[in-house]
């Protein structure tokens, strides 16, 4: 009896000393392509609770053919897209992929459910499996 509790404790403390997941995803959503198209654009919210930066480097999807992270940049009338290598989440904040900013392009999109499965590459080697939600043009349900 004594060796069980001690055991429990034992995986009780483990557990408490295990360094915590710093990565939180949240509100993980893509756009469905324009008539026509095979392009798709996903957003999210990425938050960074631990004591360091990282950045997304990437993504994959069996969705998609090749993701895309892109910024989006408007200058007047004229709007500006241009792939980026990697973005950094800083410590302690929320980095937002929002329509009109920062997205991920999901290249020859192909999809046949409301969800998108997606898994996130992240500068420190880890990767994050989410999944996103399929919305239409506007926002809301396909």
């Amino acid at each position: 009896m004594t060796r069980r509790v001690l055991a429990t404790l034992f995986c009780l403390l483990a557990a408490a000393c295990a360094p915590k997941d710093p990565i939180t995803l949240r509100n993980a959503w893509v756009r469905t392509p324009a008539p026509g198209l095979a392009v798709a654009a996903g957003y999210l919210d990425i938050a960074n609770t631990g004591t360091a930066t990282i950045a997304l480097t990437g993504a994959t999807s069996p969705a998609a053919g090749a993701i895309e992270i892109h910024t989006e940049t408007h200058d007047g009338d004229m709007m500006q897209m241009r792939q980026i290598d990697s973005l950094s989440i800083p410590s302690g904040q929320t980095v937002s992929l929002a329509p009109g900013g920062t997205h991920l392009m999901l290249l020859q999109f192909k999809t046949a459910g409301p969800r998108v499965p997606m898994t996130l590459n992240f500068s420190d080697g880890s990767r994050r499996d989410v999944e996103f939600e399929l919305r239409s043009l506007d926002g809301g349900p396909p």
